[in-house]
């Protein structure tokens, strides 16, 4: 909980940050409107802000990430070019107050909570202003050869909202196109991927071991670069195939299969996943991985032609808790 010093005649301003603020993460809202509203009508009461976790850190090529307790993109940068009579520095206080009130993807109690610094959250699809639209900064590709395309029918990955949630989500009959992010990021450092998502509807029939039904409802990808040919680690929630199967695709051994979730048990439920990429690259393709080049999501039905409908939201990686065992002893990670 953060503590705001107002002065002795803004009393609500103290009221706010003890009372307001903390029942506002309990309640989980990422777009803090409220919180902006009050502090630009009382912005020469605040003297101080402590407590508040985040900062950037670049990760990719021409872009920061945002790490955890800032907020989104968008609201940040609306905050920063406010036209209100504010100096920078409670400009950037407010934008930190909003991210570190609005963080509403917190994972279960029982994952590792790293420290600020072994946190990479790499997208949580705060682009209030692009609702409806697929995102910006993403890039789609399709075919074989993976092109990148903006057709409209391949653009079925849109961004949502819900309770003041923003995501991303992709319904489609008979298409495939890959949505992804370019980044590098070097797993040796960032061991851990970790994401939530919801499937609503499943391909039928489909099975990730064969050409003719090779679809999947959610996966989340990562492109390894290579000299020739990238390498892929596909997580999957599959239509049939059991939790904790791996495979490769059928169409290359160059993509390694890891099933987390399987058929319809946990259907419109947010499920949080965490994977330790950096072990399960090493036990699949038996080698270190090269730096991860994009890190992509997949809904597709191209070979069942069935609806299928998901969700994805809050991407992260993780650095590796200091004292794991997996640390001291080099073992594969545990299953998830």
């Amino acid at each position: 909980m953060g503590i705001i010093a107002a002065t002795e005649t803004d009393s609500v301003a103290v009221y706010f940050a003890i009372i307001v603020r903390p029942l506002a993460r309990r309640a989980g809202y990422r777009q803090a409107a409220v919180v902006s509203g009050f502090f630009v009508h009382h912005e020469e009461s605040i003297s101080y802000i402590f407590g508040i976790r985040g900062g950037y850190q670049p990760v990719g090529p021409d872009r920061p990430r945002i790490r955890r307790g800032f907020a989104g993109s968008a609201a940040f940068r609306a905050v920063e070019s406010a036209q209100f009579p504010m100096r920078r520095v409670h400009k950037i206080f407010l934008g930190l107050l909003i991210g570190s009130t609005a963080y509403a993807g917190d994972p279960p109690p029982g994952f590792y909570t790293p420290s600020g610094d072994s946190i990479l959250v790499l997208e949580r699809f705060e682009y209030p202003d692009q609702l409806g639209r697929f995102p910006g900064n993403w890039e789609a590709r399709v075919g074989w050869r993976q092109k990148k395309t903006r057709k409209k029918e391949d653009l079925y990955y849109t961004i949502q909202a819900e309770d003041g949630d923003h995501f991303l989500r992709a319904e489609t009959v008979g298409k495939a196109t890959n949505a992804g992010l370019p980044v590098k990021i070097n797993l040796r450092v960032f061991e851990k991927l970790r994401w939530r998502w919801r499937v609503h509807s499943l391909p039928a029939g489909g099975n990730e071991t064969r050409k003719k039904t090779n679809d999947s409802a959610a996966a989340v990808r990562l492109v390894f670069k290579g000299r020739y040919i990238p390498k892929t680690l596909k997580y999957v929630w599959s239509a049939s195939l059991p939790e904790g199967t791996e495979t490769e695709s059928p169409h290359s051994e160059n993509t390694k299969v890891i099933v987390l979730e399987s058929g319809r048990g946990k259907l419109g439920e947010w499920i949080w996943e965490e994977v330790n990429a950096y072990e399960d690259y090493k036990r699949l393709f038996g080698s270190d991985p090269r730096l991860v080049g994009a890190v992509a999501v997949l809904t597709d039905s191209d070979n069942t032609h069935a609806h299928v409908k998901a969700d994805y939201d809050d991407i992260s990686f993780l650095k590796e808790r200091p004292d794991s065992p997996d640390m001291d002893s080099g073992a594969d990670a545990p299953d998830q």
